[in-house]
């Protein structure tokens, strides 16, 4: 038999549950790490559900911060925090990673400067700047769907007011972000596909460049829609607004302008040229 926690930990105020496979009604324990005693005990709770019989234990109302096992007829949890700041050391990996995945960024991206000559248009051939946003996940391309889920993730990271995570630091890693998507917004309000992605082929333009715009070896920016949900988590007033709200006491012009193009994208009527089939084709990427 195996008791399953969370391996992180839990928060003060959170639901707390733990889990054993099979069913059981029986006495579990929280046990205290650093006393050496049981800090609270309650039963198991029979539940079938999809993965077969398992038993839940609730100790939600275990609050008191400390490192703790959960203990049942012999067998013993992993260890888990209890405490406010649980969750601070993987969001905190998580931020550092999108520094690290900064493109264009003159120091602070792995490979710094980079990409600086973000790219060549496809449809007129002539340069543009996207310089910004970030890397994709160990690659060099910049989709401007995910950059989207990185900004609403770390709204929310905003939200969380978590302790070891100062505010302006994930501040001014949306505004790495918000460069980018502002870059690649057309006048007629839509943002663009990507720069440095699939152009012709796969990850043909997922490589280093020589920084230097207008030449050759300029990475391509595919100027057609992105996919609709993109578009809509763009241009919608309530995630334009909530944006700007995070970034306004630090970026007034900006945030003043975000608040703007918010309130009239959710009137605006965008349209594309694009062919049923690509929009489908490119709302499965």
């Amino acid at each position: 038999m195996s008791i399953y926690v969370n391996h992180r930990g839990y928060l003060p105020t959170a639901v707390k549950m733990c889990l054993v496979g099979g069913r059981y009604e029986g006495d579990f324990e929280v046990f205290d790490v650093a006393s050496q005693k049981v800090a609270f005990t309650a039963k198991f709770r029979p539940n079938f559900g999809d993965m077969g019989n398992m038993s839940i234990g609730n100790f939600s109302g275990m609050t008191q911060p400390g490192r703790y096992t959960v203990r049942h007829m012999g067998e013993e949890s992993v260890e888990f925090l209890i405490g406010a700041d649980v969750y601070d050391d993987p969001c905190d990996l998580i931020l550092s990673y999108f520094t690290r995945q900064r493109c264009g960024h003159p120091t602070l991206g792995w490979n710094s400067p980079c990409h600086l000559d973000d790219g060549r248009r496809v449809d007129n051939g002539q340069h543009q700047d996207v310089s910004g946003g970030w890397h994709d996940a160990n690659d060099l391309r910049k989709w401007v769907s995910a950059t989207i889920n990185g900004m609403i993730g770390m709204v929310q990271l905003c939200d969380a007011g978590l302790p070891g995570i100062e505010r302006g630091r994930v501040v001014d890693e949306l505004r790495w972000g918000n460069k980018y998507f502002l870059a690649m917004q057309e006048p007629d309000g839509y943002v663009m596909n990507f720069c440095g992605g699939d152009m012709f082929r796969h990850a043909d333009d997922n490589r280093w460049t020589d920084n230097i715009p207008g030449d050759a070896d300029d990475r391509n920016i595919n100027t057609a829609p992105c996919a609709p949900l993109a578009q809509f988590n763009f241009i919608s007033p309530r995630r334009a607004r909530h944006a700007s709200q995070k970034t306004k006491t630090l970026n007034t012009p900006r945030a003043a302008w975000l608040q703007r193009r918010g309130a009239w994208g959710g009137r605006k009527r965008i349209t594309s040229a694009a062919p049923a089939s690509t929009w489908a084709e490119r709302s499965r990427r």
